[in-house]
């Protein structure tokens, strides 16, 4: 979890800070759009492959870690494990409807670091999720 976090502050950074990023073109066609320089474009491609490792590292394991917590011979255990499947799948349909609505809203009316900011929680608020809910064993 760590590891995405810093991933999205470094991403953060890197789409805020003036010296980080290309100045933006101009839009009545005078001046050509500058490219990003390479230590731009270092410190972008470091945020992205770091949000996937730690992304790589939660999503693929969290379902897994989900179901330990239950056990099957139980029918209360097993219902309990049916409502937290649904749960699941629910919250991360949720955050991916929100991803592609509200997110993009943001960042096409505040501007890209408004967007990616708001993700730094993100991370915070699964462990607050987290934490306190336990498992039915």
């Amino acid at each position: 979890m760590k590891c995405h976090l810093d991933g999205v502050v470094l991403l953060t950074l890197a789409t805020t800070i003036h010296r980080l990023r290309p100045p933006p073109c101009d839009s009545s066609g005078g001046r050509k759009c500058i490219e990003a320089n390479g230590s731009q474009l270092a410190m972008v491609y470091i945020a992205l492959y770091t949000v996937a490792l730690g992304a790589g590292g939660i999503k693929s394991n969290v379902a897994g870690f989900g179901s330990d917590q239950f056990d099957k011979s139980t029918p209360k255990d097993e219902k309990a494990m049916v409502y937290f499947f649904n749960r699941f799948y629910l919250c991360i349909s949720g955050g991916s409807v929100f991803a592609v609505t509200v997110t993009v809203y943001i960042q096409d009316n505040v501007g890209r670091g408004g967007g990616i900011r708001d993700h730094r929680s993100e991370p915070m608020q699964k462990k607050k999720v987290a934490i306190p809910g336990g498992g039915g064993g």
